[in-house]
């Protein structure tokens, strides 16, 4: 079973995001509002996939992806965001992320791509 967190200050995105995951498979996933509270859990839980919000209070997104791949096995990362930049978007490059895409989300490709990251 794969292990899946879910990071977005917005909690009916969340919720959206966690029943499209459970949709297409029954990983174990985990919602998170608080970035903080997402990266201790991160950090203490074996992790296989995350998929963060950039926009959030107290810690972007982008400073949650450095922590996140300063751990010795980091999770594959995909990063969202409604407020797109070349910046932000060469940053989560420039950090390590393994996708970058823009709200509201293409479904379709969400899916597409994760299935390609969980099952390499």
């Amino acid at each position: 079973m794969k292990s899946v967190v879910i990071i977005d200050d917005n909690p009916d995105m969340t919720m959206m995001l966690e029943r499209f995951f459970k949709r297409f498979d029954k990983n174990n996933i985990k919602t998170f509002n608080n970035p903080f509270k997402a990266l201790e859990y991160i950090q203490s839980e074996k992790v296989d996939f995350v998929l963060s919000d950039i926009t959030m209070p107290n810690m972007d997104g982008l400073e949650l992806l450095q922590n996140v791949k300063a751990l010795k096995n980091p999770p594959k990362m995909i990063m969202m965001t409604a407020q797109s930049t070349l910046d932000r978007v060469l940053k989560s490059h420039r950090y390590e992320a393994h996708d970058f895409m823009i709200k509201p989300l293409d479904l379709n490709r969400l899916e597409k791509r994760i299935k390609e990251l969980l099952e390499a």
